[in-house]
């Protein structure tokens, strides 16, 4: 049977230099062929605008390019457009989390066999989901994850812990 993956195609296929596809297999391995992908991987990386009528996306920050306090886009000026080899008006619509953002099409219901007119929900980060839906809801729970690259650690607190800027400059940065 062949798997859709949201574009159409058998697999998804990327021009990316060979010093970046061997950074990408030793960080994340070598990939499965896509028959041997599991449909919740597939699903994962299918685009929720390509089940709608609309290229709409949910604003959790799971890409780089985007500004998870203001939940858009990142500005025009940010060095981030520098760095990337896209524009910003190739990119979808965002939406806020647990916002409604459309209904399953006849045409993705056939290629998918998600029924036509489910409505689709913009969601958020896959761990941000995983600790939610674990229970991990009242101060003083925690929730551990063992995903195939690294352990993490989830906890619910009774206030707000501003999370390090990985991208600030140190001070003890040389000028």
């Amino acid at each position: 049977m062949r798997r859709w993956n949201g574009w159409g195609d058998d697999s998804i296929r990327l021009a990316l230099p060979e010093t970046a596809l061997a950074l990408l297999e030793k960080r994340v391995g070598t990939p499965l062929p896509f028959a041997d992908t599991p449909l919740e991987t597939v699903m994962a990386a299918v685009p929720s605008g390509r089940l709608t009528k609309h290229p709409l996306i949910d604003a959790s920050p799971q890409t780089r390019v985007r500004d998870f306090k203001r939940l858009t886009w990142a500005a025009e000026n940010d060095w981030k457009w520098a760095a990337l080899p896209i524009e910003r008006r190739m990119l979808p619509q965002l939406a806020a989390p647990a916002t409604i953002i459309g209904e399953v099409t006849p045409q993705a219901a056939r290629e998918c066999g998600i029924s036509a007119g489910t409505p689709l929900v913009a969601a958020a980060a896959d761990k941000a989901c995983e600790v939610l839906g674990s229970g991990c809801t009242q101060t003083g729970t925690a929730c551990l994850t063992m995903p195939s690259i690294a352990a993490s650690i989830a906890g619910c607190m009774g206030a707000y812990a501003r999370s390090m800027n990985p991208f600030a400059r140190s001070r003890a940065t040389p000028r």
